[in-house]
């Protein structure tokens, strides 16, 4: 019986083994367990393998099925203490920022990379004098979303 509940981000990677170690070595955790079928000869067969990150389980398979689904339309996003710590070891581990740290208009520092097997990662700490005014700003600009302009009741 499951002691916690929660949700769970499980990877479909097109290289789950290789995929777990990139973790482990990006940001220097150890996989909780590989499962792989041992009952086929196929290279990639990961049915199951488990980190804990950031105090969070991610789990990751192989595309065992041959969907073709790998990795896409999903962001892990960490929100953490040093996100340009965080950054640094996934670009030192061979991922490449699709969007480089920075300050962003709600009043912390920012910044996206993509691992080599696809998946897109985005590290956030929140900067220390942001102050609830800052959002509004975001809101007046002429390069407003609709919908942050809707918030803001423009």
């Amino acid at each position: 019986m499951m002691s916690k509940t929660n949700c769970v981000a499980e990877i479909v990677s097109t290289d789950g083994v290789k995929h777990v170690a990139w973790v482990e070595k990006a940001f220097d955790v150890k996989a909780a367990s590989l499962y792989r079928d041992e009952k086929t000869d196929k290279e990639k067969n990961l049915m199951h393998g488990a980190v804990t990150l950031n105090g969070s389980d991610i789990y990751f398979c192989d595309d065992i099925m041959n969907t073709g689904k790998c990795a896409q339309g999903v962001t892990l996003h960490l929100n953490v203490d040093d996100a340009d710590a965080w950054f640094k070891k996934a670009v030192a581990a061979g991922a490449k920022s699709t969007m480089e740290m920075q300050d962003v208009f709600w009043g912390a520092r920012y910044g996206r990379v993509v691992d080599p097997f696809g998946l897109e990662w985005s590290f956030c700490h929140q900067l220390p004098n942001a102050n609830s005014q800052e959002p509004k700003k975001e809101a007046a600009s002429p390069k407003a979303s609709p919908a942050a302009k809707k918030r803001r009741g423009e």
